[in-house]
């Protein structure tokens, strides 16, 4: 079993000896939690959040886990996701997509060119379902933290624009901007 005051470190944060006794009693205290929902209380009680300010679900999940195959908490079961049928899509049927036509001509004949934030659940099925329609590789998802953005010109929409963050770990880029593993996850979040 490993030691509580060994130091741990989980996506670039070591964590002390009290914060993990920390975590052991949050888990203690709210048993009846969803490992999300405990996940996502723990990184509050921590102040763990990424730089969005939304929880490091993912994160901490891996730190319980850990915890947890050391013996030092016991989590709660996984549970089963029950999916909604009123929120489900049908099989087989996906929104059409957003129709983008090719257009040819000066820049300014488009302007005024806007980016319009793709946040409601619907707007991103049709987000999805135009990348995947007109994008040469096709579209599977988008993982990680992200923003679609629809590129809207005067006379439609022009495409999309997808942002997200960093690979974790990409070899070649690593090497060659000379990180190694510690100093790679301290910049992954820049």
């Amino acid at each position: 079993m490993e030691r509580p005051d060994a130091e741990w470190v989980v996506a670039g944060r070591a964590f002390s000896a009290a914060e993990l006794e920390q975590v052991r009693q949050t888990v203690a205290w709210v048993p009846g939690l969803a490992r999300r929902e405990l996940a996502d209380t723990v990184c509050e009680h921590l102040e763990w959040f990424t730089a969005a300010g939304t929880p490091k679900q993912d994160a901490c999940l891996k730190l319980l886990e850990k915890m947890q195959c050391a013996g030092m908490l016991e989590l709660p079961p996984l549970r089963q996701r029950r999916r909604n049928p009123a929120r489900s899509e049908k099989p087989g049927v996906r929104p059409s997509g957003v129709e983008v036509r090719a257009q040819s001509g000066p820049l300014k004949e488009a302007m005024p060119i806007t980016l319009e934030p793709v946040t409601e659940r619907p707007a991103v099925r049709e987000w999805d379902a135009t990348v995947e329609r007109h994008h040469p590789l096709g579209f599977r998802g988008a993982f990680g933290f992200r923003l679609r953005y629809f590129i809207q010109g005067r006379h439609g929409c022009l495409g999309c624009i997808l942002l997200s963050g960093a690979a974790k770990a990409i070899a070649a880029r690593d090497r060659w901007i000379g990180w190694d593993a510690p100093v790679r996850l301290s910049h992954l979040s820049q």
